[in-house]
């Protein structure tokens, strides 16, 4: 008799088992490889923004600091032994170490400045201006290649001449001195006079207003908005500015500027058209915590990329001047004078160190630029950075 081996029966359930261990395995396997092809393919962030906590110090920069250490005491001292009228702003080390207001607001009245007080910043508005562009830029509206001859074919030679060349004062554009202008209030007028003004020379850097009133205009058209409505707009709102206007907004908050010659000081009684010239140039006004706000948040990165802000800031070869600022080694400069008003801003690259500085008294054979980089260097200094950390800044506005 023939014994019959007995086949083992497969178990259906193991089968399905298997198969079903196979099939996750392939499944995790491709969910991983997904997840790494992303991640491989995802931009990388180079340089990122410095993050700072802009709501708080929003509401530092409305309240008096008074100097707290020896270094706020002798930045303080500096400026009361000069005679100082104003409001300094001191940032040290990520922390605000003095924001105090001096001298009158309104002499006439009695009225003392206040850390609120709104003085003309003149020309740091320039670099407003160009924030303004890069917004139009970042939109799709205008490119900083574009030619003058696109908005203003009017002007000779104007398509030579590209925004960017206008941004760094480096187009060859100035006003035909000889064609006077009438003098006006009105925003579109005083476009009209620039253009007719514009003449085109040689292109070198020279710095000349001219360029941002034109600049505004494009701007305008480039947008279908006037530029009051559009600082207003993506600035003082986008911001959250609290104590900034414009000349011709009369605020309560505005300082007048005095002029004082041997000891005594003089209103100084600037006409409304004077301001209105300085369309996109300088009539803004400011307390010195806005502006310490705006350059903050701009150096945060919330409004602008690390790459959007460091194309717009780039100066020519051998020039330090672009859209507004003076690029500098270590740190950002920009000045303004209007009507015995002056404006100093020296802002630190890493974020760490500011110094905002604005006068309304003028004094005989003064200017506060370089008392301005003198205080800035102490914050440098203090701050244990080298001593190549000096500076040497424009004396132009």
């Amino acid at each position: 008799m023939y014994r019959h081996s007995r086949k083992k029966k497969k178990h259906p359930i193991y089968i399905i088992s298997g198969i079903l261990l196979l099939a996750l395995g392939c499944l995790s396997g491709g969910y991983l490889y997904e997840q790494q092809q992303t991640a491989d393919s995802a931009p990388q962030v180079v340089n990122p923004p410095i993050k700072k906590p802009v709501n708080t110090l929003a509401a530092e920069t409305q309240q008096t600091i008074e100097p707290h250490d020896t270094l706020a005491d002798s930045l303080q001292q500096q400026l009361v032994q000069r005679g100082f009228s104003g409001t300094v702003l001191a940032y040290h080390d990520g922390h605000l170490i003095l924001n105090k207001a001096y001298g009158w607001k309104n002499q006439e009245q009695q009225e003392q400045n206040q850390v609120t007080t709104q003085y003309c910043i003149g020309s740091v508005e320039k670099g407003q201006t160009a924030y303004l562009l890069m917004q139009a830029v970042n939109a799709g509206k205008v490119q900083l290649s574009d030619k003058l001859s696109q908005y203003y074919p009017q002007i000779k030679n104007s398509d030579s001449i590209t925004l960017r060349d206008m941004l760094n004062m480096s187009s060859g554009l100035k006003p035909n001195d000889k064609i006077k202008n009438e003098p006006t209030t009105n925003e579109k007028t005083v476009l009209d006079q620039a253009i007719q003004q514009a003449e085109a020379g040689e292109k070198v850097y020279s710095y000349q207003p001219i360029n941002y009133v034109l600049l505004a205009g494009i701007i305008e058209q480039a947008t279908g908005k006037s530029y009051y409505d559009l600082f207003n707009q993506q600035i003082i709102q986008s911001f959250k500015l609290s104590h900034t206007s414009f000349a011709q907004d009369q605020s309560e908050e505005q300082a007048r500027s005095y002029q004082e010659t041997t000891g005594t000081d003089t209103f100084t009684d600037e006409s409304a058209a004077s301001y209105a010239t300085e369309l996109g140039t300088g009539n803004a006004f400011m307390s010195a915590g806005d502006l310490f706000l705006y350059f903050h948040t701009l150096l945060s990165g919330e409004k602008l990329t690390t790459q959007d802000r460091e194309t717009l800031w780039q100066n020519y070869p051998n020039e330090q001047y672009a859209a507004g600022i003076y690029n500098m080694s270590n740190h950002y400069h920009s000045r303004g004078v209007k009507a015995n008003f002056e404006t100093i801003v020296n802002y630190s690259k890493d974020g760490q160190n500011a110094l905002i500085l604005i006068s309304n008294k003028h004094i005989e054979n003064t200017f506060f630029n370089e008392l301005g980089d003198q205080m800035f260097n102490q914050l440098i200094q203090a701050n244990n950075t080298s001593s190549s950390n000096k500076l040497t800044t424009p004396a132009s506005s």
